[in-house]
């Protein structure tokens, strides 16, 4: 398998995968009288191309002030950096993630701040 192509991969995982998982969960519930659900037989599909009912989430964490060297980062309606944007949180460092985080095509953005952003709840 080679490295470039992880969606072949977890297609692959996710197949070998299925056999197994549906027999531990006939096993497991034998005999109870719960919700039925059926179970689909058959290969895992990932989707190329998002459809556009899709909320796509982008995240990222532990940039510590490298966020520039990120390249351009996938398209989503949402993105999430839950901590550590700073090095300890000069000013310097916020303003200039906070340029970044505005250069961002993502409609909504949620900053999470981490552990070398402790100087936040002082502001």
């Amino acid at each position: 398998m080679r490295e470039d192509q992880p969606d072949k991969f977890w297609r692959k995982s996710r197949s070998d995968q299925s056999a197994e998982a549906e027999e531990s969960i006939s096993e497991e519930t034998k005999g109870e009288k719960d919700i039925e659900a059926p179970v689909k037989k058959g290969k895992a599909k990932i989707a190329k191309e998002p459809k556009d009912e899709w909320l796509r989430f982008v995240c990222i964490s532990d940039t510590h002030t490298m966020h520039e060297e990120l390249g351009p980062l996938p398209k989503g309606d949402f993105l999430i950096h839950t901590g550590d944007f700073t090095t300890r949180g000069p000013l310097a460092q916020v303003e200039d993630f906070n340029e970044w985080l505005g250069r961002q095509s993502h409609k909504h953005k949620l900053v999470i701040a981490g552990t070398t952003e402790s100087f936040i709840s002082i502001w």
